[in-house]
């Protein structure tokens, strides 16, 4: 690598400063200017070798190799020590500086000499730690006015014992949160029976707590999970010797799952395939956030609004951003969404397409019922039916609806249908005797019919009127008799029984006391303290229909005399009675004797 240095009053100078670092052993060092730090085994070589290119090489008188003193207090400045002069005009001749600030090179000037047959190399051997610092070559020029700062070139060499193995370590590393992630910290020693001890930090966080360390003689390993913001800033690894002291930082790249893909874009596309006339095709743009991996494919997944049988999920996987999208089936809309995929997992769902296919129709809405009016007095009554068209005609025009029906308690396998291209139509009672029935509707277009309705029961009678003129009659026991006439309305299905329900007035009918009659009267017992009301309802097969006003009823006065009267005459008869037949008995035994 090559510094071109320019000074303008006399010459031009090129000062080119090209390190090179040769052992005798296993681990040669290479360094340039940048950086220009370097680093050298104990014990071994270290061989600086500087290149210079200058216009008129006449003016260079010799080459200084030296190392720069540090201040030695506040007031006083930096000094470059030369070690060696090497004089250009006197055939290469060496001068070795003896005398001046030797208190800095005396440790290492013995060990310092020029190498031969090249212009400005210089070599330390024996590397000492006390060797490390700042070293420099100057070149000394024959006019008084060039600037030393302009050829003059310096180079860091420090003197260790153990150094990082970049090879072998960790570097940088990629994780995400909850991923288990191991560093590993590999140093080369000078000397095998040295110990060395491993640390590693993290800022804003204690490594030591939460990971697992292991250590060999050369090597450590940290094995630790990414969960927290701070366990994704640098780690930094600390090996050290008795004397060295050496540290590698590696960088922690964090991923995360990507954003949603965007820019959706879908195009329907006509088709001549018989199983599926229409298809649609996707296109997208990738996410803007990768995750900070590349995405590996994408997931295009799919699923019914509605279906009948199953709501399933299809998933499609593709490297590209484009993809097909149809179906065989007659499906309501179908939902479609595309998300990447990268190392870590999947990412964010774009928004959602919908895609209607052509399918058959959704169910008619809005069923309701209403009897004719005015109502036939005879049977086979009838009822008007009226329904909403669907929501979804599944992409063809409706043609056609089909009304099921069949009695109440039976099965649709039994259901008979009529067809009818209108919204409503005039139902007539299938049979004299049945009144209850269960419709349900379903809509076609041309490929079918569709989605069946909700079922609606349809009613050809109601529950009859209450009965009327409630009575109460004598008794000549301690009975309560109530009499009634039928409904004058029956609900158009005749009455089968009468359900009768009384009380004593001071309960609520909430107690009070129901019996199931088939005629229209009815006796029960009554306690000749307690007044009673009664109320009767009437049912067909619709049901019970609504109470009748109610009456009061109670045993009067005379009803107790009339009843004791019956009591003395049916004692007076049974004792007569008797006394005929103990006469009776008297006449056979004289008669026999």
């Amino acid at each position: 690598m090559a510094v071109q240095l320019h000074i303008s009053a006399f010459a031009f100078i090129s000062l080119a400063t090209l390190i090179e670092v040769s052992f005798a052993d296993e681990f040669p060092v290479n360094f340039t200017l940048k950086p220009k730090d370097a680093e050298y085994f104990v014990g071994r070589e270290a061989i600086f070798r500087w290149g210079y290119h200058i216009r008129n090489s006449d003016n260079v008188e010799s080459i200084q190799f030296g190392k720069v003193a540090p201040p030695e207090d506040d007031a006083s400045a930096i000094e470059y020590v030369a070690i060696l002069v090497k004089d250009l005009h006197s055939q290469g001749k060496v001068k070795r500086n003896n005398k001046h600030r030797t208190d800095v090179i005396s440790y290492v000037s013995g060990r310092t000499s020029v190498i031969e047959n090249e212009t400005a190399s210089f070599k330390i051997v024996n590397l000492t730690l006390n060797d490390t610092g700042k070293y420099y070559c100057r070149l000394q020029l024959n006019n008084s006015f060039s600037v030393v700062g302009k050829n003059t070139d310096c180079v860091q060499l420090k003197v260790v014992d153990i150094m990082i193995n970049y090879q072998d370590s960790t570097l940088t590393i990629e994780s995400w949160k909850g991923h288990k992630i191991t560093l590993r910290c590999a140093v080369k020693k000078a000397f095998q029976d040295s110990e060395v001890r491993f640390f590693w930090e993290q800022k804003d966080n204690r490594l030591h707590s939460l990971g697992r360390q292991v250590d060999w003689k050369t090597l450590s390993e940290m094995t630790f999970i990414s969960v927290t913001d701070a366990e994704f800033n640098p780690v930094t690894c600390i090996a050290k010797t008795k004397t060295t002291t050496q540290r590698l930082e590696i960088k922690i790249k964090r991923l995360c799952k990507p954003s949603e893909p965007v820019n959706v874009t879908v195009r329907e596309i006509q088709s001549n395939n018989r199983s599926c006339k229409l298809y649609y095709k996707l296109n997208w743009d990738p996410p803007v956030d990768s995750g900070n991996t590349p995405i590996t494919k994408y997931l295009v997944e799919s699923h019914p609004v509605i279906n009948r049988r199953k709501n399933r999920t299809v998933t499609y996987s593709t490297e590209h951003t484009v993809c097909k999208v149809q179906t065989s089936d007659h499906l309501d809309e179908l939902i479609v969404n595309i998300r990447g995929v990268n190392k870590v997992g999947h990412g964010l769902k774009s928004e959602n397409i919908k895609m209607l296919f052509y399918r058959t129709p959704s169910a008619p809405l809005n069923l309701t019922s209403s009897m004719s009016s005015p109502r036939k007095e005879d049977p086979p009554f009838d009822v008007r039916l009226h329904w909403s068209p669907p929501n979804e005609n599944g992409g063809k025009a409706v043609q056609q609806y089909l009304l099921e029906y069949k009695v109440l308690e039976e099965s649709w396998e039994s259901a008979k249908a009529v067809k009818t291209n209108e919204t409503n139509m005039m139902f007539i009672q299938p049979k004299d005797e049945t009144y209850i029935y269960e419709i349900r509707i379903s809509a076609s277009n041309e490929f079918g019919f569709g989605t069946i309705s909700e079922v609606m029961r349809v009613y050809f009678a109601e529950t009859p009127g209450p009965p009327r003129n409630l009575d109460t009659r004598k008794s000549k026991t301690p009975y309560l008799t109530i009499t009634w006439e039928a409904p004058t309305y029956d609900g158009g299905a005749a009455v089968t029984k009468y359900i009768v329900e009384y009380k004593t007035v001071k309960t609520e009918w909430s107690a009070a006391i129901n019996v199931t009659v088939y005629a229209t009267k009815f006796s029960f017992p009554a306690n000749v303290s307690e007044t009673y009301a009664v109320r009767v309802r009437a049912v067909n097969s619709l049901g019970k229909g609504n109470p009748s006003n109610f009456i009061f009823a109670k045993l009067t006065e005379d009803d107790l005399r009339t009843l004791r009267r019956s009591n003395v005459s049916s004692g007076i008869m049974s004792a007569s009675g008797i006394i005929h037949a103990f006469l009776l008995l008297l006449a056979v035994c004289f008669i026999s004797a």
